[in-house]
């Protein structure tokens, strides 16, 4: 196009847009997983608008980690507190939750070396336990959670502008709460300062009475065994490599696991051992021939002796096992 056409042809208007809402925020508590060194115990809270169901899915560039759906059954759309519990390794992640019709995106940072948080908190029937405790990250609680880099003794500081309003102390350990002083404090805005060797926090408390009933609790992942979070674990190092790792967490979930077998599986499927990996896979089949995971693995070594019309036939038959909603 000449210049002389693109500033004096006649143009005509045209405006799109898209209401994008706004999210509400997400609550990152990383503490170090209880089974593997290089794992960490990662605790994410929102409040989300549901009625039908909240679908949440975990993806690593551009492979999806995880994805899960709780089916709900409220007579209208409400705002429910809902909690996720997730073994991961480190890395950067995004965490999609899908509730009432909108999706959102929230990126998610695993860091390699231990990180530290502060946040209030619920102290009320929850399934995650923190230190002994049963705790909702809550906006409105009456206690606090400090998570430090390293077990040490906090120092806690309360403050009205300049004028210190309460102090206390906790002795060390990887995950230490307090109970705020409601009873003694007036209700307006304070700074709360938590110190933990040489890292330190501060929070804006806003003290008084709470706005509402506190929204339902839905938690995910919140007990699983031991073996469904080690076959988790296999699970993230055979998409990232290298392969062992993967392999001693799978043997490590024990033979009663059945999503560890298909991840067996599949560690053989990728070495090109594929009859190992027909021998996993044929007592799961005999039992459960539903099971998309373990159908899919066949479709996947049959590709890899490029005998590609069967392997299709065996991805459409284990897409046909995926539940339509």
């Amino acid at each position: 196009m000449s210049p002389l056409h693109a500033f004096t042809a006649a143009r005509s208007a045209s405006v799109r847009s898209k209401f994008h809402p706004a999210r509400t925020p997400l609550t990152v508590v990383s503490t170090p997983g209880p089974l593997e060194p290089a794992a960490w115990q990662t605790d994410l809270a929102l409040d989300v608008e549901a009625r039908d169901a909240i679908v949440v899915a975990l993806c690593e560039r551009s492979s999806e980690v995880a994805e899960s759906r709780v089916n709900l059954r409220f007579p209208t759309v409400r705002r429910v507190r809902y909690l996720h519990r997730l073994d991961l390794l480190a890395g950067y992640y995004s965490f999609l939750v899908t509730s009432n019709g909108a999706t959102y995106a929230y990126p998610l940072d695993v860091p390699a070396s231990r990180s530290s948080a502060l946040l209030r908190a619920a102290g009320r029937e929850a399934p995650f336990e923190f230190d002994g405790r049963h705790l909702v990250p809550s906006p409105n609680g009456s206690q606090v959670i400090l998570v430090p880099p390293r077990p040490s003794a906090a120092s806690w500081v309360i403050r009205r502008g300049f004028d210190t309003a309460w102090k206390a102390t906790t002795p060390a350990a990887p995950i230490t709460a307090v109970s705020l002083p409601v009873e003694y404090l007036h209700p307006e805005s304070y700074t709360l300062e938590a110190a933990a060797g040489s890292d330190s926090h501060t929070l804006a408390l806003t003290l008084g009475p709470s706005s509402g009933a506190a929204p339902p609790v839905i938690s995910s992942n919140a007990n699983l065994s031991r073996a469904a979070r080690l076959a988790f674990l296999g699970h993230q190092h055979l998409l990232r490599g290298p392969l062992d790792p993967a392999r001693r967490l799978l043997e490590a979930a024990g033979p009663a696991s059945v999503a560890a077998a298909i991840e067996l599986s599949r560690f053989h499927a990728l070495q090109q051992n594929y009859d190992a990996a027909r021998a996993r896979l044929r007592p799961l089949l005999a039992r459960d021939r539903s099971n998309f995971d373990a159908l899919s693995v066949p479709a996947f070594i049959e590709a890899g002796m490029q005998d590609y019309p069967v392997a299709a036939n065996l991805y459409r038959r284990a897409l046909a096992q995926l539940p339509t909603y």
